[in-house]
């Protein structure tokens, strides 16, 4: 697996020919690429197994320290995430840490804390909690742009009529288990009023309810969705085919913390688009991945996962922060009022400049 994702690898002197450009970002979080004709530099996209080279400096990382808080890691689904850690710290020598949090807001509360420099993380709380408090955080990246959620059911339940009069399981109110699987149902025209939707979990507990037989369904991801089908239950419904496009992480950090370190964001970021271009294109080795960090998962149940996510588009592979895909994310939300109606421009808390140069420089997919 190793020898596959090195040859997506960047060579660090190609990842800073125009990092050694970017002045730290403007209050609007504008990265300044202007260079002069003694800067500008060619660079080339790197076809597998080949190295870009470049004759640039490359300039000094503001840190070799990344502290990354994730919500409810690990899971089958993001994979990519712990191969863009490691290769930080393999690859460039940055002490990059990932930080495991239960729920969805206490990574954004640890980085408002400065517990961790990033997070990868939903959409709403984000936006909720610069509304909230003000905190000045901002989203650079996203990796994926569907939800990898599956509706399981117990057997009896084999149409989405069936739900009418019972119950589902999902993390509680707010949560994007409850959130998604409202609007897919709703999408479908099933009047969600005539269904309880009831707080059991995160996907092992609601997994647990249903083989107990104390919900009628609830929803999973992928892999551990297809492990529990294999124990009995049924995989009614495929929640992305309801809901369409929809920003499922993105990657958060403090505006002040990214004005800081430039060089370190950068590179960060251009090795995050990596890792997701990467998992969109190896299966085989994405799964030997998982190995390391998910455990009681069939080699089946990952690899129907896997076909799932190419099937419905699930790897941001240019970045994630296209305008429609940032829409459609909140009007989603919107729908199920885990949003108010007036949200905040996007333009004040993304910042794109980062993916921008990225893209400008390897091109898109």
């Amino acid at each position: 697996m190793k020898t596959e994702r090195r040859r997506w690898r960047l060579k660090l002197s190609a990842l800073f020919a125009i990092l050694a450009l970017i002045a730290a970002a403007c209050g609007d979080g504008a990265a300044d690429t202007t260079t002069t004709a003694a800067e500008e530099e060619t660079t080339t996209t790197p076809a597998a197994g080949e190295e870009t080279t470049t004759t640039a400096s490359e300039p000094e990382l503001e840190s070799t320290t990344l502290r990354v808080g994730f919500s409810g890691q690990p899971d089958f689904t993001q994979i990519m995430n712990f191969v863009w850690l490691d290769e930080l710290r393999e690859d460039y020598g940055i002490d990059a840490e990932p930080i495991i949090f239960e729920g969805t807001s206490p990574p954004f509360r640890a980085l408002v804390a400065g517990e961790v420099d990033m997070v990868v993380g939903q959409v709403p709380p984000g936006i909720l909690l610069r509304a909230e408090t003000g905190a000045d955080v901002v989203m650079i990246a996203g990796d994926v742009q569907q939800s990898d959620y599956l509706l399981v059911s117990t057997p009896d339940v084999t149409t989405l009529e069936d739900l009418y009069g019972k119950q589902i399981g999902t993390a509680g109110p707010g949560a994007v288990s409850t959130s998604l699987s409202v609007a897919a149902l709703s999408r479908e025209g099933i009047d969600v009023d005539q269904i309880e939707f009831v707080e059991i979990g995160g996907t092992s507990a609601r997994m647990a309810a249903l083989l107990a037989g104390q919900t009628a369904a609830g929803a999973a991801h992928f892999a551990e969705g297809f492990n529990a089908v294999e124990e009995g239950l049924n995989p009614l419904y495929v929640i992305a085919d309801g809901v369409g496009a929809y920003l499922f992480h993105g990657v958060w950090a403090s505006r002040e913390w990214v004005e800081a370190n430039p060089n370190l964001v950068q590179l960060a970021i251009d090795r995050f688009i990596e890792s997701v271009r990467w998992a969109a294109t190896n299966k085989d080795d994405y799964i030997a991945a998982a190995a390391d960090v998910t455990e009681g998962l069939s080699d089946d149940a990952k690899s129907r996962a896997y076909d799932e996510f190419i099937r419905i588009g699930l790897f941001a592979v240019n970045g994630g922060l296209e305008d429609e895909l940032l829409q459609a994310t909140i009007e989603i939300e919107q729908e199920v009022e885990n949003l108010p109606a007036d949200v905040e421009d996007p333009a004040n808390w993304v910042i794109k400049d980062f993916v921008e140069s990225y893209l400008e420089r390897f091109g898109e997919q």
